[in-house]
């Protein structure tokens, strides 16, 4: 088979200037967590859970926080609306009521359910005000309503449980007064989908809504935040509809597939949750899933967001057209993921793809030359950088600085030679940037970085890789060779430290193994050539050290032992694989890997395909670099006409498709905590 190397197609473009950031990213990996995890966002979730946790102390001058709870166009009358704190505990723990006793207007004082959580009730146009003692736990707490039964016009409804994701604990409450809130099928959808990774699929009524949380560590309050931050870029809280571009206008939103979902859950909401919800081909019977059969429309919107390949079309088919409350034109869908579009403003012909610190998202655009920064959660445009020849791939280190594989002339026909720009930040800001040559650096491809920030780059035109350490100086002279090493694309590290490369022209996978500091070369300690790989494009380790191998000639995956042999079980196939670009293992093993037909494709940790015969869509004609940040959310690029796709291409955010995982890379190979959740 010839070198399937892709991105040969275009010349190089005009460059583009320096853009200032959007916002400051990183200071110190813990400042930068805990600034962000301040910021006045509206959106978060929660439940019914008994009233336990941190005791709460009233905030003095309270203000009232109103709203609507509306079932399609339809007020909900007599629905009990709760407000929460998300669950500090772990993952899908417990969340906890902010509201105290002698908090109620528009209700008889007192209203507390069997869990001893206080609630407002509904007026007769779904109108509700909370005014009196409530509390933010912490700073930080994360806080969303809950709106609970009541009557939407066909009579009280038990599985009528719909939710609006609010944000940061304070700010609303600073706000409260001036601010006001819709909860219904839209804004339940766009909470349910954000926080998805954080909530447990149960066929138990209201647990699903009750059961909202992350670790109270840095990062696990980071990851949830940026899940909070997506809501208010997919729809208006305020109005409850649905988005066309996100908040910083460099995003398109899928505001038909969340209008039509929205109407598939008000055929349960606007009715008495009878045989309307739970009968054959209802939105109960269509969204179960491995036996769990949800009980109320959060439950079964978590089910459509965490299996968006099951029972797709039946779960179209409830939006009823023209008499849908919500308009859309959704009539069809490959999958049920939710994607955001973002192109143009610095997007074009899009790589490679890293997550760093701060919620930031370094992506490389090959036809444009440039790295540019988005935001984790909103998408928002943030620094770049110009004058780079031919980009291909990006890794962060672990103090947040992008280092970026040029692939030079043998991928733009540039006439320059491959190079590593090191990209330095200062106070979270790109300062200036090193341009690194030498080391045997010959169409260099992928890139790896170590423990001790080493970067190990894959060469396609050499039978080396090519490594630099922290201070940018070659190490292992013109590079790291072994028996069967020729033409590298991918390169990874492993908690224990050694390199692993994949070779598709030799169908080989080689490992190193570190023997001493930077002035001793790594040894070539295992290799593996053989049937079992065709092709070997790209490669991701996982939690216990083993190699991920996607091929690109069998459209296969193959997971080899730490000695590097191939598992008894691997490789595995179906699940959508298309000529495989590239692989990340999101936190709980799963990987999720980029298709040249524009597809994503996703096997768990057992090599089960999650993904269906189609893989994933989320809506690019040439699916490159691949990455899952902190909050779940899996990051798409797609390449477009510089790699034989259409157009200028496009990065997809896949809204809570994934586990959160420890970013970067890096920081996750230096504190063991490779492909886990944070």
């Amino acid at each position: 088979m010839t070198n399937n190397i892709t991105h040969t197609r275009s010349s190089e473009p005009k460059q583009k200037s320096l853009r200032m950031p959007f916002m400051n990213f990183s200071r110190t990996f813990a400042a930068i967590v805990a600034a962000s995890l301040t910021f006045g966002l509206i959106g978060c979730s929660a439940g019914m859970p008994a009233n336990v946790g941190t005791p709460i102390v009233p905030t003095p001058a309270k203000k009232t926080i109103t709203g609507r709870a509306m079932g399609g166009q339809s007020p909900i009358t007599g629905a009990s609306i709760y407000l929460f704190a998300v669950g500090t505990g772990n993952y899908g723990s417990a969340s906890t009521s902010i509201l105290n006793n002698n908090v109620l207007s528009n209700t008889p004082a007192g209203n507390v359910d069997g869990s001893g959580n206080y609630y407002a009730v509904t007026d007769s146009n779904g109108n509700f005000s909370i005014s009196g003692d409530y509390a933010c736990p912490s700073g930080t707490s994360l806080i969303y309503l809950l709106s609970v039964g009541g009557n939407s016009g066909s009579g009280p409804n038990p599985a009528l449980y719909i939710m609006s994701a609010l944000g940061n604990c304070q700010n609303v409450l600073n706000n409260a007064g001036s601010e006001f809130f819709t909860i219904n099928e839209v804004t339940t959808v766009a909470s349910v989908y954000a926080l998805a990774p954080y909530m447990t699929l149960s066929g138990t009524l209201g647990f699903s809504a009750t059961n909202i949380g992350a670790p109270s560590t840095t990062l696990g309050l980071a990851g949830i935040t940026y899940a909070f931050a997506e809501v208010p870029n997919l729809i208006s809280l305020s109005l409850g509809g649905a988005n066309s571009t996100t908040a910083g206008g460099n995003g398109t939103v899928p505001a038909n597939l969340i209008n039509g979902l929205a109407n598939a859950v008000a055929t349960c909401v606007n009715s008495n949750g009878g045989a309307t919800c739970s009968g054959t081909n209802n939105l109960l019977n269509v969204t179960t899933v491995n036996s769990i059969t949800p009980l109320d429309t959060i439950a079964a919107t978590l089910s459509m967001a965490q299996n968006p390949g099951n029972n797709v079309t039946k779960i179209v088919n409830l939006d009823s057209g023209g008499g849908a409350p919500f308009s859309t034109t959704l009539t069809s869908a490959n999958d049920l993921t939710m994607s955001v579009a973002y192109t143009g403003n610095g997007i074009s012909t899009p790589q490679g793809v890293a997550i760093g610190l701060g919620g930031s998202v370094w992506v490389v655009n090959a036809g444009s030359n440039e790295l540019v920064e988005l935001s984790a959660g909103t998408g928002a445009l943030g620094d770049a950088l110009s004058s780079l020849n031919a980009p291909v791939s990006v890794a962060v280190d672990q103090v947040g600085n992008p280092w970026v594989v040029n692939c030079g002339v043998a991928c733009s026909g540039s006439g320059s030679s491959s190079s590593v720009t090191w990209v330095h930040l200062n106070n979270g800001f790109i300062n200036f940037s090193s341009n690194l040559t030498g080391g045997g650096l010959t169409g260099s491809y992928g890139i790896a970085l170590d423990a001790t920030n080493r970067a190990f780059i894959a060469n396609s035109l050499s039978t080396a890789i090519s490594a630099f350490n922290s201070s940018g100086d070659v190490t292992g002279g013109s590079g790291y060779s072994a028996t069967y090493q020729a033409n590298t694309t991918g390169v990874a590290v492993d908690n224990a430290g050694n390199v692993w490369t994949v070779s598709p022209t030799a169908n080989a996978v080689s490992e190193f193994a570190p023997t001493g500091g930077d002035a001793t070369p790594f040894t070539a300690s295992n290799s593996y050539a053989g049937s079992s790989v065709s092709y070997p494009f790209a490669i991701a380790i996982d939690a216990s050290n083993r190699p991920w191998v996607v091929d690109q000639g069998s459209n296969k995956v193959t997971v080899l032992t730490t000695a590097g042999a191939v598992t008894g079980s691997s490789p595995y196939s179906g699940g959508g694989l298309s000529t495989p670009n590239a692989i990340v293992l999101d936190g709980l093993g799963t990987a999720w890997i980029s298709n040249a037909n524009g597809s994503i494709s996703a096997f768990t940790s057992a090599g089960t395909a999650v993904t269906p015969s189609t893989g994933y869509a989320p809506g690019g004609g040439y699916a490159n670099g691949i990455a899952v940040d902190g909050s779940g959310t899996v990051w798409v690029t797609d390449c477009g006409s510089y790699c034989g796709g259409t157009g200028a291409g496009a990065v997809y955010q896949v809204i809570g498709a994934a586990a959160p995982v420890v970013t970067p890379i890096a920081y996750g190979v230096n504190t063991g905590q490779l492909a886990t959740r944070p």
